[in-house]
């Protein structure tokens, strides 16, 4: 699919639209799951009397093409106006699926859409909904490493809570670089490129890692382009803050052909040789988000920027710890409503897939503070200072805003490095606000936190998608193929305030085990440790021989006991091994594990008999086993190899692997979820020879 790409603000409204605000616009959906008798990943969505129909798709959530709808491929679904729920079977246990659900609706009256080059009759238009969903999605064991830039005159008095954000970023699987940059109060060019190559020098040391970046305090602000995303013009065109350049190695960032000085704030005036570049949009893409808690110039608040600083590192730490611990629901608070573009569709399209289409409340008030939810949106005629039906500098300086993750859209205070900006202070309020964005020019799409992304993995869609993800869709006669309206698209505009590591589980910390002791037997090592309250099991790992820090995995299925014994170790290796407390998930997306830090054991050098360890070997673990377990067994020497599940009369019932294999230690998957509650026979054959061991399934 191909369309129309509006990226200003060309269309100025639809008429008759009465009933169509942003939900309108999405098809909000939640996945579920099954896994026997064969495993499925079912999605469902809300009724909408306008669709005419529904389509399917699915791709690969690690290849992304930004520009176009090419890795969606074809539709592995077309469905009818009625159906509200699609079930796929093609797909296998431990593996994330990316989908997508576009529903073609026809307005319920003629309609008419306003362009730049007159009016146009609508005669259809697109709703779209996503979800990144799996089952048993396996646990990420490192996340990455978070550059934290600290302003100067901060490192002092937020010391020990900078200390505490490292501390808790490192249980939560990331590295920390810490450095201190600048500060700049005003615009300030030169301390804008110190800030960037401080950040260059970290990078380009490692250009394959994954990192995240995090401003503290009063950063550099940069500034770009010749835009006004909020359709305000002459007054509010020029250059917006631009904290993408801080991500940004590859693109061209030129200074020489913008000559605007016609903005009211002079901020956003953007002349040549100003220090302020002159791109609107991402020439490339962002691989690096950046989030900023910048707390400078919130003057109707009655503690200064560094209290408001502290408070915010106090919030985020409680939220870490699981003092802080929210309802797994979402508000809208729009006050747009029936507006061509369906600006709350931001909300709609994403929140579905990560609390349930069901606990979406689009009566409860930004400002209502009776609990604490996971997530809010909230959009209005805005000013710098207010946004229209929400609330504005006065309320937020003083009442607490008891969401986690939200998104505010309004005129004006996008543009967020201004006095008393909305942004800033709804981040800086008390309560428990940690992340906010400017969405709906453009759209967000929310629905990777589903499966345990931080909110840095949406802004980097934000900031990269042109038609990947899209946004409202109009068929009309004079554009038959479609107008996408995609305001700010890939716009220098784009940018988090707050932390771009959070993730909707950051709020549920996993202890490690403790006491991780290794010992080696005759014919193998046998790995003990505490047991850890609460957990869903472990995941061990064993180093490399003569030391290091490279970990290999050892069990693809968690293990539920504190005991592991190691057939595949070799005589004379000196290892040691880890062992990773691991809790499955479970959203509206599916189910995924997440693992904790690694207990440590003992580094030991292997002193097993050779002419025992030698001889073949089966186990299978747990036993009992319920949906997924595994098989371990010794290999003498290279052979091929017949490993079969079998029943107690002998029939096979489950080829596990039938080929060649390598002499040595072997593990492999056994879908339990497959097999009724019985006992079956596990079979090893090894050219002529066999072993057997009995295996439990019970639910």
């Amino acid at each position: 699919m191909r369309f129309v790409i509006l990226f200003f603000c060309l269309l100025l409204y639809v008429n008759n639209l009465t009933a169509q605000d942003g939900k309108g616009f999405s098809v909000v959906i939640e996945a579920s799951y099954k896994k026997s008798p064969k495993p499925a990943i079912v999605l469902t969505w809300e009724k909408d009397d306008r669709a005419q129909s529904y389509n399917i798709f699915r791709k690969d959530p690690q290849i992304n093409t930004w520009q176009d709808q090419s890795e969606w491929g074809s539709a592995i679904a077309s469905l009818g106006k009625d159906a509200l729920s699609f079930t796929d079977e093609d797909i296998e246990i431990g593996k994330a699926y990316e989908y997508q659900v576009l529903k073609n609706c026809t307005p319920a009256t003629p309609k008419f859409i306003s362009l730049a080059g007159g009016n146009d009759s609508v005669t259809s238009y697109l709703g779209s909904g996503y979800v990144l969903a799996g089952i048993d999605v396996p646990p990420l064991t490192y996340r990455g490493t978070v550059i934290v830039l600290i302003d100067t005159t901060m490192v002092e008095p937020l010391a020990a809570e900078i200390q505490r954000l490292e501390q808790d970023l490192t249980g939560e699987l990331w590295k920390v670089i810490k450095r201190t940059t600048p500060r700049a109060t005003t615009f300030n060019p030169e301390a804008i490129e110190e800030t960037k190559n401080i950040i260059r020098a970290i990078v380009e040391n490692n250009v394959n890692e994954q990192y995240s970046i995090l401003l503290i305090g009063r950063i550099p602000v940069p500034y770009s382009g010749l835009m006004a995303p909020d359709g305000h013009a002459p007054d509010h065109v020029g250059a917006w803050p631009a904290d993408g350049y801080y991500a940004d190695f590859d693109g061209n960032w030129d200074d020489v052909s913008i000559n605007n000085a016609g903005a009211s704030r002079e901020e956003n005036k953007n002349v040549p040789g100003d220090g302020k570049f002159d791109k609107s949009q991402f020439d490339i893409d962002i691989r690096i988000p950046v989030g900023r808690v910048d707390c400078y110039n919130l003057t109707s608040f009655a503690e200064n920027e560094t209290m408001l600083l502290k408070r915010y590192l106090d919030k985020n730490h409680a939220f870490r710890s699981g003092a802080i611990k929210p309802v797994y629901e979402a508000s809208v608070d729009d006050n747009f409503g029936a507006y061509g573009e369906g600006f709350s569709g931001s909300a709609y399209r994403g929140f579905g897939s990560l609390i349930g289409k069901s606990n979406i409340n689009a009566t409860r008030e930004f400002l209502d503070s009776t609990t604490t939810i996971m997530f809010s949106y909230a959009c209005g005629a805005g000013s710098y200072t207010s946004c229209s039906g929400v609330g504005g500098i006065a309320e937020f300086s003083k009442r607490p805003i008891t969401s986690v993750f939200t998104s505010i859209f309004g005129s004006y205070f996008g543009d967020w490095d201004s006095k008393d900006n909305v942004m800033r202070s709804v981040l800086a309020s008390r309560g428990t606000v940690l992340t906010t964005g400017w969405a709906a020019r453009p759209s967000w799409f929310f629905h990777p936190m589903g499966l345990g992304r931080p909110i840095g993995d949406v802004l980097l869609g934000a900031q990269n998608n042109t038609q990947q993800y899209i946004p409202p869709v109009y068929y009309t006669k004079k554009y038959p193929n479609g107008v996408l309206y995609h305001v700010g698209g890939r716009g220098t505009h784009i940018a988090l305030m707050g932390d771009p590591t959070l993730r909707m589980t950051s709020h549920l910390p996993i202890t490690a085990p403790s006491n991780v002791v290794s010992v080696s037997g005759t014919k193998d090592v046998q790995v003990t440790w505490d047991p850890v309250p609460g957990v869903s099991g472990y995941m061990v790992y064993r180093s490399s021989d003569g030391g290091g820090d490279i970990f290999e995995l050892l069990t693809t299925i968690p293990v539920t006991q504190t005991t592991y014994v190691d057939m595949t170790t070799r005589v004379g290796s000196n290892i040691a091994y880890q062992v990773r407390s691991v809790v499955l998930r479970e959203t509206k997306s599916g189910s995924f594990y997440e693992a904790s830090t690694g207990g440590l054991s003992n580094r030991l050098t292997v002193a097993i008999d050779e002419s025992e360890a030698n001889e073949m070997r089966i186990m299978c673990a747990p036993n009992p086993m319920s949906n997924s377990g595994y098989i371990q067994f010794f290999a003498p020497h290279a052979v091929m190899a017949d490993i079969t599940i079998n029943s107690l009369d002998g029939r096979v019932l489950t080829t596990l692997f039938k080929g060649s294999i390598e002499g040595g230690g072997h593990s492999l998957p056994i879908p339990a979820h497959e097999l009724a509650n019985g006992i079956y026979v596990v079979r090893v054959q090894l050219n002529e020879k066999s072993i057997t061991s009995s295996l439990i399934i019970n639910r």
